[in-house]
């Protein structure tokens, strides 16, 4: 397991020493240069002519008037007194760019799933099962539904970022039109002979109303699933 870390670790410092750019850290440290193409001031003393040059495609550096030089990591410890080594200026650098130390604990063994987390998992697959079991009992469709606002539908879909463009392609923006369009096409179900287009539910003791219901056999014989998260299906405490 040890070998393994150092292996890793290995492999981190040679990301950060290939992957970072050293102009960029010399402005991050504040190193003074010599206008927009020329070499730095050393940060160790007052030197008139700028006496650090950076080369080999920002990946290299030398302070000619100490002879010291090296990686990201070497310039880091060169410029600041306080870094206590290589894996101190390598976490800094880590924090910088977004490359971060890896882990050194141990992977543990995936945790073993509930009874519902398991079932939940299966219908997110294929509800094609649950339904067609539900429909041979006899449950009625309108009870294997979700009940959805059209107002709150068309608010989400014109705040949400992914789905920008496609509220910036319909061609009317109205929750009436798009209670319509779920009437049009078949999803919501009947009860007792009435659309459940405009219904009232009790969800958590909390009454919601001008809800419409969309049939999730419907939708799934359209090719779609809407199957919660097992968290969302939790009554709360």
């Amino acid at each position: 397991m040890q070998t393994q870390h150092n292996l890793a670790l290995r492999a981190w410092f040679d990301e950060l020493k290939r992957g970072i750019d050293l102009h960029d850290v010399a402005e991050r440290l504040d190193l003074r240069r010599s206008g927009a193409k020329g070499n730095y001031h050393s940060p160790h003393h007052t030197d008139k002519s700028p006496s650090l040059s950076i080369y080999d495609n920002g990946r290299s550096w030398k302070d000619w008037s100490t002879e010291t030089g090296g990686s990201c990591i070497d310039l880091v410890i060169h410029c600041l007194p306080d870094i206590d080594g290589p894996m101190d200026a390598a976490k800094l650098l880590g924090d910088w760019y977004g490359m971060p130390m890896p882990s050194t604990e141990p992977r543990g063994l995936p945790s073993k799933k509930s009874t519902e987390e398991y079932i939940a998992d299966k219908a997110r697959a294929d509800a094609s099962p649950a339904v067609s079991y539900l429909l041979g009992r006899g449950i009625d469709e309108a009870v294997m539904a979700l009940f959805v606002r059209p107002s709150h539908v068309m608010d989400h879909i014109a705040t949400a970022p992914h789905l920008r463009q496609k509220f910036d392609a319909l061609p009317i923006k109205t929750a009436r039109i798009f209670k319509q369009q779920l009437l049009q096409s078949g999803v919501v179900p009947k009860h007792a002979g009435k659309l459940l287009d405009d219904v009232e539910k009790r969800i958590h003791g909390r009454r919601h109303a001008h809800m419409t219901a969309i049939s999730v056999p419907s939708l799934e014989r359209l090719g779609l699933e809407a199957i919660p998260e097992i968290e969302d299906a939790r009554m709360p405490p």
